[in-house]
C-alpha cells in the first residue's frame, strides 16, 4: 500500500509538472481522483505486562525482543544483526527505509545481553554458522507464544516492540 500511494504521487507529480511547466498537451491527470491507501493500521506499543512475559517467550523470540529494544531498528533489521555490528560502546544498526548503515551507541543492557547469549555464528540469532535464523521462523514462534499468553495479547506485533523503543 505505501508503495501504490508513492507511485499514485510520482505519476500524479510528473503529469502535472509536465503539464504546467512543460506546456505538453497531455490532458486530464489520470492519478487524480484515485483514493490512496493511506496508514494502513497502527503498531500497538506492548503493555507493560507483555513486556514482563518475555522471560517465558522462546530463547529466539526473547533475543529478537531485546535486539529491536535495545537498538529501536524495525525487526527484519534487528534479528539479522551479526556479532560484529557490536563494538563494544558502539553498535552499527541499519534504517532498512533508506538502506542505511549508522554507527549509534550501544546501551550498557544491550551489550550486557548479546555478550551473555551462546555464540552460535556470526549472526546474534544464528540458523548456521553464517545465516540469520530469519524473520519468519522468530515471527511463527512469536506468534505460538503470544497466543498463549490469551485474547488480550493478540493485537500485539514484533513491529510494537520498535515502537516502545523509538518512543
Amino acid at each position: 500500500p505505501r508503495k501504490a500511494d508513492k507511485y499514485l504521487a510520482t505519476i500524479s507529480l510528473l503529469w502535472n509538472f509536465a503539464i504546467k511547466k512543460l506546456d505538453w498537451p497531455l490532458g486530464p491527470n489520470p492519478a487524480e481522483g484515485i483514493d490512496h491507501f493511506g496508514k494502513q493500521r497502527e503498531f500497538l506499543p506492548w503493555p507493560d505486562w507483555m513486556i514482563a512475559k518475555l522471560s517465558t517467550a522462546p530463547v529466539a523470540v526473547q533475543a529478537a525482543a531485546e535486539l529491536i529494544l535495545g537498538t529501536g531498528q524495525r525487526p527484519n533489521a534487528a534479528i539479522e544483526m551479526r556479532r560484529d555490528q557490536f563494538r563494544g560502546e558502539w553498535m552499527e544498526v541499519l534504517d532498512e527505509k533508506n538502506d542505511e548503515h549508522f554507527e549509534v551507541y550501544c546501551p550498557p543492557a544491550l551489550r550486557d545481553y548479546v555478550n551473555s547469549l551462546p555464540i552460535t555464528g556470526a549472526h546474534i540469532i544464528a540458523k548456521n554458522l553464517s545465516q540469520p535464523l530469519g524473520y519468519s521462523a522468530i515471527e511463527k514462534s512469536f506468534r505460538r507464544w503470544r497466543d498463549g499468553l490469551g485474547a488480550k495479547a493478540k493485537p500485539y506485533t514484533l513491529h510494537g516492540l520498535r515502537k516502545i523503543a523509538i518512543i
